[in-house]
């Protein structure tokens, strides 16, 4: 994902922060595999200079990883708890071994026929090739830009180096639970990165703050774009932002006269002002450096907490495909931790908005319609599940 950086720091400031946490965290994950390799087959103290090398060189990868997928917690109105980034650290570790889980299956079926034995070396391109497939899938997945993917594709890739390759499955029940020991591992060093992570921004004026604390993120390795929570005072500038952003997505399937009557039922400022005061709704804005608006986003927390509804997500055409939506959405959604379902409502019209929330894991759960003026707008509701 987009590089974040601290507001008064380096550019790569959360980057760094997230990169040293990391490496702690490889180590932590070293150490419990190897426990756990004593305690089931047989102890590997003697070779653990180079285990422990490769497992930290990894823990660097997976907190490069960590920041570029979005996993850091941000709270929209207050810093988030230990808590969040000990739960974020601990599904980041899952997924990251979920990732190079077909690297040891491949490795069994080639084993099993034969082919691992005769073909060394295919078996090995299998390997290296599935480790680094895993991380460009979950990238592509989570943030689906090119740096979340390269990010995660040098944590798998080093994960799997520091398994030593493939788990042989094929060699008895303590190979397999060698392999599913990596499992812990992985979560208690994704534990370790989250809480490192923070303890270590802690130690920086406003590094790990509030949502309404700017954070800056560099557009395609270029342009900054600061990201903050929306004011009442924005809320002039938000609405001439959006009832533009309505004119280019949906001029298409709506007169000038419907543009008009949402801009005054949805976009007018007095209730944007009241949404911002809404203690359930994060309400986020991208600003250049120059102070233009770029891009709004807008997530709404459910009564019972336990599903979130995505308003609005809005970028600039001439800024899009740059991760600042990604961002945004991330950043918003990171207010309610204890949300287990997202929700929103995309035009049947804007392909292009199906696409982005297709890629992002949603899928469509339903039908609707919004009557606007005249004339109905087709909707189709789509939703996502949020691993516990």
């Amino acid at each position: 994902m987009s590089l974040i950086k601290h507001p008064r720091g380096p550019a790569a400031f959360r980057v760094r922060l997230a990169v040293i946490a990391g490496g702690f965290s490889g180590l932590a994950g070293g150490l419990v595999f190897a426990t756990a390799h004593a305690l089931l087959i047989v102890p590997i103290w003697n070779r653990m200079a180079f285990g422990l090398t490769s497992a930290a060189a990894a823990g660097l990868a997976a907190g490069w990883a960590f920041v570029e997928l979005g996993f850091e917690p941000t709270g929209a109105n207050q810093p988030p708890p230990r808590g969040a980034y000990a739960a974020a650290g601990l599904r980041f570790g899952a997924l990251l071994w979920l990732a190079v889980v077909p690297v040891t299956l491949a490795d069994t079926i080639l084993r099993l026929t034969g082919v691992g034995r005769r073909y060394e070396l295919i078996a090995v391109a299998v390997a290296i090739g599935l480790a680094i497939g895993g991380g460009l899938l979950l990238g592509s997945r989570l943030a689906g830009t090119r740096r979340a993917m390269i990010a995660a594709a040098a944590a798998t890739l080093l994960l799997t180096v520091a398994m030593a390759g493939p788990v042989p499955l094929p060699n008895g029940r303590r190979a397999v639970a060698i392999f599913l020991s990596v499992l812990p591992a992985c979560m208690i060093g994704g534990l370790v990165l989250g809480l490192a992570f923070r303890g270590i921004g802690a130690r920086y004026t406003g590094a790990l703050g509030a949502g309404g604390e700017a954070a800056t993120i560099s557009a395609s390795g270029s342009m900054a774009i600061t990201l903050q929570t929306a004011t009442p005072s924005d809320a002039g500038d938000i609405a001439s932002f959006l009832s533009a952003a309505w004119a280019v997505a949906y001029g298409s399937l709506l007169t000038p006269d419907a543009l008009s009557a949402v801009a005054r039922a949805w976009h007018h400022p007095d209730g944007l002002r009241r949404q911002m005061s809404d203690p359930r709704v994060a309400f986020l804005l991208a600003r250049t450096g120059a102070g233009a608006l770029v891009g709004v986003a807008t997530v709404k927390q459910s009564d019972d907490a336990r599903t979130v509804s995505v308003l609005r997500l809005y970028v600039l055409r001439e800024y899009q495909g740059q991760g600042i939506g990604t961002q945004l959405l991330n950043r918003a959604l990171a207010a309610f931790p204890g949300a287990q379902r997202i929700e929103l409502q995309v035009a049947e019209g804007n392909p292009a908005g199906l696409s982005f929330w297709t890629k992002r894991g949603f899928r469509a759960c339903g039908h609707d319609e919004a009557r606007i003026g005249d004339i109905t707008l087709a909707l189709i509701s789509m939703e996502r599940t949020i691993a516990a």
